[in-house]
């Protein structure tokens, strides 16, 4: 009978234990929508004011004062800080006259403003050489008044002169130059100081440019360049902001019969031989010493007006199979030397020396500006001989 109660109890339990455990489910209640993710914040437009957009010739680029005010998508503005953008400049070239676009860039989004390079207006210029750079220099001052730019010119030489003299003549302050000047100063005119030193004509202008060269033995002849590394260092104890320029002169008339014999005692008595043995020398001595800037190649424009009906013998372009004549031959590199340095466009020029036809200034002016374009090239002329 006990046994019979237990077991009812039992019963009694696990019923009551099953019918709660089976009573209603309640679903649970529908999700609640929640806030709004927060929505993205966009760049819309990057503006780009303050900035410098004009650059001499040479003038290296500059962000300085640049201001960058950046757009969002929410309608919000914000001037960066200098820390927030970037700004490149990796297709500006100081030394191209031109316009150019600089990108700035703010996260993932980018704008552009354009600066342009316009050519030198003023600058004083020292060619330290012999009579090549005689001969270079002659008429740059009157090529420059016309395009507008202001010269200062110095033309400190000695005939036939080598790098190796000219450092012994710096570093023994040796009084043996003779140095030419022109400016305005002197009204255009060729002044005349013999017996000067280096040191001096170094010191009594802030030249902007000073340019050295080998002389025309030795321009062929790569292992005559070393001394350049010993003379750059005492020259920048005279001036330490200059940029140097080498000076790249012509080879010799194709017939020439110059006295001491250059082309025929180191060249093969060859034009050809000697101006690519000088191109040869300048690649491998000067575009691979970083002091120098540019190459002032009128051995290219003289042997570029030869391919015209200017024709490659002594005459027009040589005095005496070596040297340039005094109109045309100084002219073509002259003209050279203003649009090398400055980056002024010679085709609307005018001017040229008396004894120069105005045939011949066509292909001057020519023959000067594909040197600047490609200074270790020879361009052919427009204007080839006739037949």
């Amino acid at each position: 009978m006990k046994r019979n109660v237990i077991l009812v109890v039992l019963m009694l339990m696990l019923c009551a234990f099953f019918c709660f455990g089976c009573g209603e489910v309640k679903p649970d209640p529908d999700p609640q929508p929640g806030p709004d993710p927060t929505p993205t914040v966009s760049v819309t437009k990057l503006e780009v004011t303050g900035a410098k957009t004009e650059f001499k010739w040479g003038e290296e680029f500059s962000a300085d004062g640049i201001v960058v005010t950046a757009t969002f998508s929410d309608g919000s503005v914000k001037q960066l800080t200098d820390a927030d953008f970037k700004v490149s400049s990796s297709l500006f070239n100081s030394r191209e006259v031109g316009t150019y676009n600089i990108q700035v860039t703010y996260g993932n989004f980018r704008t552009r403003y354009s600066v342009k390079v316009v050519p030198r207006s003023e600058l004083k210029f020292l060619m330290i050489g012999n009579s090549y750079s005689d001969d270079a220099i002659e008429y740059v001052y009157q090529i420059a008044s016309a395009l507008g730019i202001k010269m200062t010119l110095g033309n400190l030489f000695i005939g036939d002169c080598t790098l190796e003299k000219h450092y012994n003549n710096i570093i023994n302050n040796s009084a043996s130059y003779e140095f030419r000047t022109c400016s305005e100063a002197t009204g255009g005119k060729w002044e005349n100081r013999p017996n000067t030193s280096s040191v001096d004509a170094i010191k009594s202008q802030a030249w902007d440019y000073i340019s050295l060269q080998q002389n025309s033995t030795h321009s062929g002849h790569s292992e005559t360049y070393s001394t350049i590394d010993q003379l750059i260092p005492e020259i920048r104890k005279y001036n330490t902001t200059a940029e140097f320029v080498w000076h790249m002169p012509w080879a010799d008339a194709a017939d020439s019969q110059y006295g001491p014999g250059v082309m025929k005692n180191h060249y093969n008595n060859d034009m050809m031989t000697m101006y690519n043995a000088y191109v040869a020398a300048v690649q491998k001595e000067i575009l691979t010493r970083s002091v120098f800037v540019k190459v002032l190649s009128t051995g290219t424009a003289i042997q570029n007006a030869r391919t015209s009906f200017i024709g490659p013998n002594n005459g027009p372009l040589n005095r005496d199979g070596h040297h340039l004549t005094y109109g045309l031959g100084r002219y073509i590199a002259s003209l050279t030397v203003v649009a090398t340095l400055t980056g002024a466009d010679l085709t609307g020029l005018t001017w040229m020396p008396a004894n120069v036809t105005e045939q011949q200034r066509t292909v001057a002016v020519e023959s000067a500006m594909n040197a600047t374009k490609t200074p270790f090239t020879i361009t052919q002329s427009a204007y080839p001989p006739a037949g």
